[in-house]
């Protein structure tokens, strides 16, 4: 397909659409990123061969010059959500535990490849929350694997809950979800020694990357299966993790900074259950290095980079700002 050849249109309230395009044949496609709908998103459309969307819910129309033409209502299925009902281990209700499909999917090894890679999981559903009633509904993005599961997590200040259920036990569309007793992770983002709030933290399982033939021994790591969580007022984040999962944690944004830190962090284990991250302290400061660049005649050099070094105690990994104010 030509995306320089496509135009569309938004549906009204009650479906309608319209919308104009040039003379000749046409083809008129479905799309939405409302996954309750069985059609393609609109990034598949946008990626899309004329074999893809043979499938697809459309309709061909030949239009001729200033004659309207009234194209036939064009007909799409509802996904059957899978419905989940979730439980603490005492048997109340989970209310505001976050759920989500996730599912595996074998990654492409190059034959001259010295790693053996696990599976790559994807998000294959929009989080949602329980009810109070620790209920919810998850509408998958597309065709899953047998090894697709709802990852279930609840955080409180003091407790973690979690579980990872395969789909394929649900019945009549029902998944029933009794949550265990997970590890609590937990850090704060610092700038000066003060508190950030809403910064993005990202949270991902460390798998090793084992080299075949070297005896299990691992060559490196892969960090995969994100869970995100954001600063409160006072520089802290927590999420429910797994007890018996090896964790990363790096910086996914700061409010008002321009650059992406990417420093990463493995927690340790405190007591009880919780699992400790140090704290990511970045620096403004208020002072600044100034200086003056010129030749052996004293005469001045425009366009000079000149570089900073860093020690032990002033990282530029952990500098904020420091490129957008220079």
């Amino acid at each position: 397909l030509t995306p320089s050849k496509m135009f569309g249109a938004r549906t009204e309230a009650d479906g309608t659409y319209q919308f104009v395009a040039p003379v000749g044949h046409q083809i008129v496609i479905v799309t939405t990123n409302d996954a309750r709908y069985s059609v393609p998103s609109r990034t598949q459309f946008y990626s899309a061969t004329e074999n893809d969307v043979s499938g697809w819910p459309q309709h061909s129309i030949e239009l001729s010059a200033r004659t309207p033409v009234e194209i036939p209502p064009i007909v799409v299925t509802r996904v059957r959500p899978l419905q989940i009902i979730v439980s603490l281990p005492d048997g109340e209700p989970a209310k505001g535990a976050t759920a989500i499909i996730k599912d595996e999917i074998a990654q492409k090894i190059p034959a001259d490849s010295r790693f053996v890679r696990p599976p790559r999981i994807i998000d294959q559903s929009e989080p949602v929350m329980t009810d109070p009633i620790g209920r919810a509904e998850l509408f998958p993005k597309s065709k899953l694997t047998d090894r697709a599961k709802v990852h279930v997590k609840l955080s409180t200040p003091d407790k973690a809950f979690d579980a990872q259920i395969p789909i394929s036990v649900a019945v009549d569309g029902v998944l029933k979800v009794i949550l265990q007793p997970g590890a609590l992770l937990e850090g704060r983002v610092l700038i000066d020694g003060q508190p950030v709030a809403g910064a993005k933290v990202s949270i991902g399982e460390s798998t090793p990357l084992r080299a075949s033939g070297s005896g299990g021994y691992p060559m490196g790591f892969q960090v995969s299966n994100h869970i995100q969580a954001t600063t409160d007022r006072d520089g802290w984040y927590r999420a429910a993790v797994s007890r018996d999962k090896v964790y990363s944690v790096s910086i996914q944004s700061m409010p008002n900074d321009s650059a992406r830190p990417g420093i990463g962090y493995q927690p340790a284990i405190v007591v009880d259950g919780k699992l400790r991250v140090r704290d990511f302290a970045f620096y403004q400061g208020d002072r600044e290095i100034a200086g003056r660049v010129v030749d052996r005649q004293g005469a001045p050099i425009p366009g000079a980079n000149v570089q900073i070094l860093g020690s032990a105690s002033a990282s530029p990994d952990f500098w904020i700002n420091h490129m957008r104010d220079s």
